[in-house]
């Protein structure tokens, strides 16, 4: 007679290690095998609860979390593979919505507490009279100076709808708020006028909306006059990739190749461009570094294979794979890869990165400040050697040409190392 633990292994192991690919895989032989293992999971799993010393560390679910990410460990699939429990499931995909829950508030330490750097628009905190440079000292009465920064950002998260109190210092001031946190939407671009025919641009991450948002601020921009658009994706981490061609598509002639496309059992699939993009001819200057990823190098790799770009700063990541996220059905989820991809060259990056056009290093101390002022609000103001150097290639782009310029630079013959 099966156990308790027993049936609810075997429940488990229906949901979590792919019950569904058991029962569609094709061949007895590959059924087999996968019935087998199975069995032999859920063998492991009940002599472990029925036998370990401690019988917390081996609950149902503690171990169902272990064999999750064993599966999906590096040495099985690869480096991007993982398992997300509910809450952190939930997280990811808030994220590729552009959703957030809490009360939208982007933080900096202070000895006195947590300082507001920045406040997101239409979030809880905008709308409770929270200000640009408001120290947050406490919360709920708990004093944030006393906890390390983590901490008291972790603070002020909560579920939505629960209340918080706030303890304010404002100059001189201490005022006490109270504020009910809630779902906001985080911006993925950001756009300011640097000077006259140049644009700025920042893209935080690829989410669902990065395509529509990155067409209606490049929109305002040329408006204003833009007649060159620096679009900075340092410390981008990647995101959709449908929306990286969405983004590329905007500036490519119909016929393009934005990228090619590898997955299992099918040949390689170039993705092309439907029609003229909105902001063809538009002359283009990417900011790339060591954490500009995944979509993000679709993206760089399309719009300077099809000479609509230079890169400029450092190598980028390398990661040329597609992972899906699969929700399973207690509400966590297996991230897997399911393709990978070349530039529209044929250039395989992954593990190697593109190289910039423009090499420019900047001291470590300084990219830390300039990435933690670029997160989320994009601001352009502090010293950046990288901006400074496309501010410079702008002027030159502007007067003789994209391609005169690169010309200029001679740039390596191998863009990818």
């Amino acid at each position: 007679m099966l156990t308790w633990f027993h049936r609810i292994v075997l429940l488990a192991l229906a949901a979590h290690l792919g019950w569904g690919a058991y029962r569609h895989a094709e061949g007895a032989g590959k059924r087999a095998q996968l019935d087998e293992a199975s069995r032999l999971v859920a063998e492991g799993m009940a002599v472990l609860a029925d036998n370990y010393v401690d019988p917390q560390r081996v609950q149902p679910r503690r171990l169902i979390a272990g064999a999750m990410t064993g599966l999906t460990q590096e040495n099985v699939l690869d480096n991007h593979c993982g398992w997300h429990p509910p809450l952190e499931n939930e997280a990811l995909h808030e994220e590729l919505r552009g959703e957030h829950v809490g009360i939208g508030v982007l933080c900096v330490p202070d000895p006195n507490g947590i300082r507001l750097r920045g406040i997101f628009p239409d979030s809880p905190a905008s709308r409770g009279g929270l200000q640009i440079d408001d120290i947050i000292t406490f919360q709920d009465g708990k004093e944030l100076a006393a906890l390390d920064f983590t901490a008291a950002v972790d603070a002020l998260k909560g579920p939505r709808g629960s209340q918080i109190e706030l303890t304010l210092l404002r100059g001189e001031r201490s005022i006490r708020l109270q504020v009910k946190r809630n779902a906001y939407n985080v911006p993925s671009v950001y756009a300011s006028r640097l000077e006259s025919g140049i644009g700025y641009l920042r893209f935080a991450i690829f989410n669902q909306h990065s395509a529509e948002e990155l067409s209606h601020e490049a929109s305002l921009l040329v408006d204003r006059g833009a007649k060159l658009l620096i679009v900075d994706l340092r410390d981008n981490g990647g995101g959709i990739l449908e929306s990286a061609e969405r983004a590329a598509n905007l500036f490519l002639p119909s016929g393009s190749t934005v990228v090619s496309i590898a997955r299992r059992g099918v040949p390689p699939e170039k993705i092309l461009n439907p029609s003229d993009g909105s902001f063809v001819g538009l002359p283009l200057i990417i900011l790339v570094d060591a954490n500009t990823a995944s979509a993000s190098e679709i993206f760089s790799g399309a719009m300077r294979d099809n000479h609509c770009a230079l890169l400029i700063g450092a190598k980028t990541y390398g990661k040329a794979s597609v992972q899906t996220v699969n929700t399973l059905s207690d509400g966590s989820a297996l991230r897997f890869t399911i393709a990978k991809y070349r530039t529209p060259s044929g250039s395989d990056i992954h593990g190697k990165g593109l190289l910039p056009d423009v090499a420019v290093e900047t001291p470590p101390s300084a990219a830390k400040d300039v990435l933690a002022s670029l997160r989320y609000f994009g601001d352009p103001a502090l010293h950046d050697p990288v901006l400074e150097r496309a501010m410079s290639l702008a002027v030159d782009v502007l007067k003789h040409g994209l391609k005169a310029v690169r010309l200029k630079q001679h740039a390596p013959e191998k863009t990818y190392e």
